[in-house]
């Protein structure tokens, strides 16, 4: 399948779920229940995260100071630090590639690219964006 497929299949299911935008431990019931439909490859190193995070979830699922919070929003500046400083010849190619235009002298913004982020951003917050993700393989 394709990874809009995938995304928007995530996407649903996670919507449908209590808790499905806000919590870890919803997000691998989601992708349990997607994995009969979707063949999924998950490293040993992820799989003991998400227990991790799944157990951690499980202690604070009590505490009143916790209702309101949501892992996704704690974790957003460290994944965003994370997609702008790839670790990998190939993932910097891919990042330089989306964000510059390169070719006779100095490379320059790709503010084409940039702007459609931006549009994307406008429409999201308005309700009207797809929840899809722009992650690439193997980057």
């Amino acid at each position: 399948c394709s990874k809009e497929e995938l995304a928007n299949a995530v996407g649903q299911q996670l919507q449908a779920d209590e808790g499905g935008v806000s919590r870890f431990g919803a997000m691998a019931v989601a992708l349990k229940q997607i994995s009969g439909d979707y063949v999924m490859l998950t490293p040993p190193y992820v799989a003991l995260l998400c227990r991790t995070f799944i157990t951690l979830e499980g202690m604070l699922g009590d505490d009143p100071e916790m209702a309101s919070f949501n892992i996704y929003e704690v974790a957003l500046p460290f994944a965003i630090s994370r997609v702008l400083s790839p670790g990998t010849l190939r993932g910097k190619a891919s990042l330089r590639g989306a964000l510059l235009r390169e070719g006779k002298g100095p490379a320059m913004p790709n503010w084409q690219a940039l702007a459609s982020l931006m549009e994307d951003e406008k429409h999201e917050d308005a309700g009207a964006g797809a929840d899809t993700f722009g992650a690439q393989a193997g980057v």
